[in-house]
């Protein structure tokens, strides 16, 4: 049995990272598994499993606290316990109903430490002993008006409880949600355009968005690329920091930028500028979406092998990464597209949702957002994959929490 997990990160109001909720979902069943398997426990079992043993919480929320979703035989099991209070927030769903013995569990979790969240909390809730009970309150947004979300908004924080919004999708929404009193926000505004008008791409995104251009398209020759790198200084700095990282690991100190293409060869060192020239883009952004970018590329690339792509993984790597430029100049697609040459494929694929690396596009982002159907859907054309998906994913998220932490910031004033 193919099981898939991933994780999806909750913001606070600066948009900083402070939790990832992870989803499990059962490969051989359509839609929403956690409600088809068994009262959804053994999809909350296999979720605490593999956090613990097979991944290792710590690795696979990057030391953040996991929501991990609950039912009342998850809870009356007094399951979580395997876990330290401080590592988790208990997400009790919706359909688990506020029975006398299923309140006695969230009352000894409470007494022991643990957090709560109750989970798509709607107007009129009738199970108000378990909201009494919960320190965290989520709305779903696409599930509720706005009236709905001001009175509930209005309602829980008299009660003094923290507000999640759930499904927030735009900057509009994740303002509007913040105006209201929500604190924690989940969803995927911080990876879209902030601004949908035109408007200049700023100068030094430009710089580095040309760089990434010319990083592509030139020809493999140690010369040309030397002059391209060579020519930013702080381009230089930071890749040259980078390659004498820990994350790298070589035995002597790479001094210059000739050195280091022949050391990686021509294509690995443009992968890696251009992750640099990538850092230079989202430098005044939410650190989770450069990490986004770079679980997509990883993640990308491990699956061209499998899905008959092996030839394109340079370039399933690139619409990884390329895939939230968007959210790094705050511009739609085409306007960026007007501004650099990017692979058809890839372009096809990011602006029109069409070409041949279209599929491989929507299944990634069904993956993302826990659609496992549409996910299943693609992966069923391609049955005889032979690495389990979920453990490349938890690498594709490892090897993009090593490659954040070895990149460096800005350059040092002088």
């Amino acid at each position: 049995m193919e099981s898939f997990i991933a994780r999806q990160p909750i913001f606070d109001t600066h948009k900083n990272v402070v939790a990832y909720e992870l989803l499990f979902r059962d490969g051989t069943v359509n839609a929403n598994a956690v409600k088809q398997l068994p009262d959804g426990t053994q999809a909350s079992y296999h979720v605490m499993t593999n956090a613990l043993t097979l991944f290792g919480m710590e690795k696979m929320t990057s030391g953040k606290r996991a929501f991990i979703n609950t039912t009342g035989d998850v809870l009356i099991g007094q399951l979580p316990t395997a876990f330290s209070p401080q590592s988790i927030v208990i997400e009790i769903l919706e359909d688990v109903p506020a029975e006398p013995e299923i309140l006695d569990a969230c009352r000894q979790l409470k007494q022991q430490g643990y957090t709560i969240a109750m989970d798509d909390v709607i107007h009129g809730e009738s199970r108000n002993d378990m909201v009494v009970l919960s320190d965290i309150i989520k709305i779903d947004f696409m599930d509720t008006t706005p009236a709905e979300q001001a009175e509930l908004a209005r309602q829980f924080d008299k009660m003094g409880k923290t507000l999640l919004a759930e499904k927030v999708e735009t900057h509009d929404v994740f303002e509007y949600a913040r105006k209201l009193g929500f604190t924690l926000f989940q969803g995927y505004f911080f990876a879209r355009p902030e601004v949908l008008v035109r408007k200049e791409i700023r100068a030094n995104k430009l710089n580095s968005l040309r760089l990434i251009t010319r990083l592509q398209t030139t020809e493999p020759d140690i010369g040309a690329l030397e002059d391209i790198v060579k020519n930013d200084v702080a381009m230089s700095y930071r890749l040259l920091r980078y390659i004498n990282s820990a994350f790298f690991s070589f035995r002597r100190e790479i001094e210059s930028i000739r050195q280091a293409i022949v050391l990686l060869g021509n294509r690995e060192f443009r992968k890696w500028a251009t992750l640099i020239a990538m850092s230079g883009l989202t430098d005044d952004k939410p650190e989770e979406l450069l990490v986004t970018g770079l679980i997509r590329a990883r993640f990308l690339e491990q699956l061209a092998g499998e899905i008959g792509f092996l030839q394109e993984k340079d370039n399933l790597f690139l619409m990884g990464v390329f895939s939230i430029l968007d959210g790094a100049t705050d511009q739609p697609f085409e306007i960026i597209f007007d501004e650099i040459p990017v692979h058809p494929a890839i372009r096809e694929a990011l602006l029109t949702h069409s070409g041949p690396f279209a599929p491989v596009m929507t299944a990634l982002w069904a993956f993302e957002k826990g659609d496992w159907s549409s996910f299943s859907q693609f992966i069923n054309n391609y049955v005889e994959l032979s690495s389990n998906l979920t453990e490349m994913y938890f690498n594709a998220v490892l090897w993009a929490n090593q490659s954040m932490a070895a990149i460096p910031k800005k350059m040092p004033h002088r």
